[in-house]
């Protein structure tokens, strides 16, 4: 199905096709050692260099019972970048450095682009879940007595490793994927139309005739027909949209087609 374009490819370690219409989701894990490790599709070193083991037409082994529909993302912990620690304390594991927190978010939005997958916290390990996981979202334990910030498999979820207790990707690293990656992949995905922080000049919108949606920059100080202010760019939203842009934007707004139709496209965009 895909490489991604700017990663190193390291040959191909997958075997077991994967089918195209299951995946929706990507799942970032902690490697406990060096770069790359060939069970995942994608391996991020501490210096932020990409290297991938799996064209995602085939299954990675690091996800167990997912492993039909999630794209699986390992990323260093060891080495020149990170501090000495103890790989058998799980609370001991390194947060991601800069450059690794740039390459996630890039490699999730080339997940994005290519596979429609939501740029938007995964909730769970479920079959039906989609979105951005963490490795321990699918591992039995008890992370709550065991001092941990983030628990495990709910009931029903897909079991994502053999090992119970298992605290991958560690607390640091989950707090900086919903704090700091997800977020920055939403801004490299939306580019001029999210250049803001607030996005108060920003809105989701369709034309009553198109069912696509369109992130859309707008001119606060003119107005269309419908009172809204005047579109000034749109940028297509490819794939679902997750809750965490309709928290960003706001919902969708509605506008006739004439008034959706004159709005200015965004290089690039559908």
């Amino acid at each position: 199905m895909a490489r991604m374009p700017d990663a190193e490819w390291l040959g191909e370690h997958g075997s077991v096709p994967m089918t195209e219409s299951s995946l929706n989701k990507i799942c970032i894990h902690t490697i406990a050692g060096r770069y790359p490790a060939h069970a995942a599709h994608l391996s991020i070193r501490g210096d932020g260099h990409k290297g991938q083991s799996r064209d995602t037409r085939f299954r990675s082994e690091a996800n167990y019972y997912g492993n039909d529909d999630v794209i699986a993302i390992e990323c260093e912990d060891t080495g020149p970048n990170f501090p000495v620690w103890d790989h058998n304390d799980g609370h001991a594991v390194p947060g991601f450095t800069i450059l690794q927190i740039n390459s996630i978010a890039e490699c999730i939005v080339w997940g994005w682009k290519t596979h429609a997958i939501p740029l938007v916290e995964c909730p769970d390990s479920k079959d039906g879940s989609s979105g951005i996981a963490y490795h321990r979202q699918g591992i039995d334990g008890n992370f709550a007595s065991a001092g941990y910030a983030y628990g495990g498999r709910e009931p029903g979820g897909e079991q994502w490793s053999k090992s119970f207790g298992k605290a991958c990707p560690g607390d640091r690293r989950i707090t900086q994927l919903k704090t700091e990656i997800i977020p920055l992949a939403l801004v490299l995905a939306f580019g001029e139309v999210n250049e803001v922080a607030n996005a108060s000049n920003v809105r989701l919108m369709r034309g009553d005739q198109n069912t696509a949606t369109y992130a859309v920059k707008l001119d606060p100080t003119l107005k269309t027909q419908e009172g809204e202010p005047t579109a000034a760019l749109r940028c297509y939203v490819p794939g679902p949209i997750g809750p965490a842009l309709i928290e960003a934007f706001g919902p969708v707004v509605m506008v006739t087609q004439a008034s959706f139709d004159a709005i200015a496209k965004v290089e690039g965009s559908a």
